[in-house]
């Protein structure tokens, strides 16, 4: 579940990185990750990256690899558990991730696709530089 901090709603800073709204999210262990705050997504989705192999991951079978199928083609992708994921003041703990291997360059610098659905509120200040979060 969600550990949310004492105001309930967190702030966190919001970049524009080639048309798409990127959030930073601070991580305990290594370095901020950067995910693309999106409404399409239901479940966490994590691009294979340096960065991304300092979160623990546990696979969630002893087949966790499944085909996923996009525009782009079919990619084969493996369903894996994130035992600890910072957003701001909140810790997403035991949550399901579809992890895709090594993404194309367009995607090199981001780490992967928060579900907003996951929140009870998100608002995008993006003049000022930062998305509310409220849990």
């Amino acid at each position: 579940g969600l550990e949310p901090d004492a105001a309930g709603s967190i702030r966190m800073p919001l970049v524009e990185q080639n048309g798409r709204f990127v959030v930073q999210m601070a991580q305990t262990d290594c370095e901020p990750l950067r995910f693309v705050a999106d409404t399409g997504s239901s479940e966490l989705v994590l691009f294979e990256s340096d960065r991304v192999a300092r979160l623990e991951l546990r696979p969630v079978s002893d087949s966790p690899q499944m085909m996923l199928s996009s525009l782009s083609g079919s990619h084969a992708v493996r369903l894996m558990r994130v035992s600890g994921l910072a957003v701001g003041g909140m810790m997403l703990r035991n949550r399901l991730a579809v992890v895709l291997p090594p993404a194309s360059a367009d995607y090199s610098s981001i780490d992967g696709l928060l579900p907003l659905h996951t929140f009870r509120a998100v608002s995008f200040r993006q003049r000022d530089g930062y998305v509310l979060i409220s849990q």
